[in-house]
Order: C-alpha cells, then sequence, then structure tokens
C-alpha cells in the first residue's frame, strides 16, 4: 500500500486580460495560484501503470497517478523517486543501472527526462519542439529512442543522443503514432498503426535500419502486432 498526498487547484481562475510588458518567467508545476486542498489517501492498487525492472533482476521502477516509485522485486515498501505536481510516467532503467528514463510534463509539456539513481538529480533530455514521450534505451545506453507529437496530431518518432543531437526516424503523420522503440543489432523495431489508422487496420511492427535509414514491415497481421521487446 502507497499512501499518497496531492495538492489540487480548488477554483479555477481565467486571466481576462494581460498587462503589457509581460516578462517571461520559467514554468513550474509547483507553482500554485489558487486555493488548494489536500487530498490523502491509500493507494492499494492501480491502473494504466507503466514497469521496468532494473539489469540486475533486484529492483522495480513504476508509475502511480503521476509519480515514480522503485522497490526490491523480492517485495517491501515502494520509495517514491519523484515528487512535486509534475505527472511523471514510463520509467526505463538504463542499461549500466544507473539512470531512469521517463516522460514528464515538468518543463511545461511532455518531454524525456533522467533520474540519476541514488541522487535528487534531473536532467532534460529532449530538446524537441514538439511533445516528447514514452522513451526508451539504445543497448549501449549512448542513445535514446522517443516518440513525439505536434500540436496537429502528427506524430514521429527519433533517435537522441544525450548532448541534444537527434535523428528523425519516421514521421507517420496524423494519428499515427510510433512506439516501443526497441534496438537489436543494426535495426530498431517499433509499432505504429497500419496505414495510419489505427482503426481501420490495427497496430503493425516496423523496423528501421541504422546503417542504410531504410524502413520496412517486419510483421504485418489479421488481429494487429505491437510493443515489440528483445
Amino acid at each position: 500500500m502507497i499512501r499518497l498526498r496531492r495538492l489540487v487547484p480548488a477554483t479555477l481562475l481565467i486571466a481576462a486580460a494581460i498587462p503589457a510588458p509581460v516578462r517571461a518567467q520559467s514554468f513550474s508545476p509547483d507553482s500554485v495560484h489558487a486555493p488548494t486542498k489536500l487530498l490523502e489517501f491509500t493507494a492499494t492498487e492501480g491502473t494504466w501503470v507503466s514497469v521496468d525492472v532494473s539489469p540486475d533482476g533486484q529492483w522495480i521502477a513504476f508509475d502511480l497517478l503521476g509519480t515514480l516509485y522503485e522497490m526490491p522485486v523480492a517485495g517491501g515498501d515502494a520509495r517514491p523517486l519523484t515528487h512535486g505536481r509534475a505527472y511523471d510516467q514510463f520509467p526505463r532503467y538504463s542499461p549500466d543501472g544507473k539512470k531512469i528514463l521517463f516522460t514528464s510534463d515538468r518543463g511545461g509539456k511532455e518531454e524525456i527526462w533522467l533520474l540519476y539513481r541514488g541522487t535528487d538529480s534531473l536532467e532534460k533530455v529532449s530538446k524537441l519542439e514538439d511533445r516528447a514521450f514514452q522513451g526508451s534505451w539504445s543497448r549501449d545506453g549512448r542513445f535514446v529512442y522517443a516518440g513525439a507529437m505536434d500540436l496537429g496530431a502528427r506524430f514521429s518518432g527519433h533517435r537522441l543522443d544525450l548532448y541534444g543531437s537527434k535523428t528523425e526516424l519516421v514521421k507517420n503523420g496524423v494519428f499515427g503514432a510510433a512506439t516501443h522503440f526497441t534496438e537489436a543489432g543494426d535495426k530498431v523495431y517499433y509499432s505504429e498503426p497500419a496505414g495510419g489508422q489505427i482503426y481501420t487496420g490495427g497496430f503493425r511492427i516496423r523496423s528501421y535500419d541504422l546503417k542504410t535509414a531504410e524502413t520496412a514491415t517486419y510483421i504485418a497481421r489479421s488481429g494487429g502486432a505491437a510493443d515489440p521487446a528483445i
């Protein structure tokens, strides 16, 4: 069981006018501009929880209601890894087990962040104009894969290094999310809606060749195929 405490806005304030000049301020999800109410409850189960196992097989990381937790595989108390009002999800251990990749809106929109285990140190990885989500690691830990979506609901997939450079692997168009990137040898596998529309064709698994930059369909079958994992 996990004891949860969250501050939630009690009212919604809408500004009718913004005085000029407006000075740019850094965004913080923990900034409170309205009355709040503290909700306390004990969570005994979760829905839509994302879980990952550490490389040494001793720990699991998971998200619950926008907070990341870690606990021993053998059982025990879950320790919160993130704090505050940001919504954090999709934790993924690095291959060396020293970092955890996750998706968070703590910068104002969904982006890919790094948590350094054993510390409170956080670092933003994605530097895209669009939302970035559901990050995963390359096998050597030098690169990160992530899906992205712009304001027109047009999706793309990217390979990012930890210094900000990026390679666009796939551009699917409207409602064509490329997700669950997993690397094997010189190829990266991912799932996407067949034909760009999940309602008509279901999901299929595609591949991207890191040497030739060619994409191909790996699995497309009746009933769909999704979420590849090596």
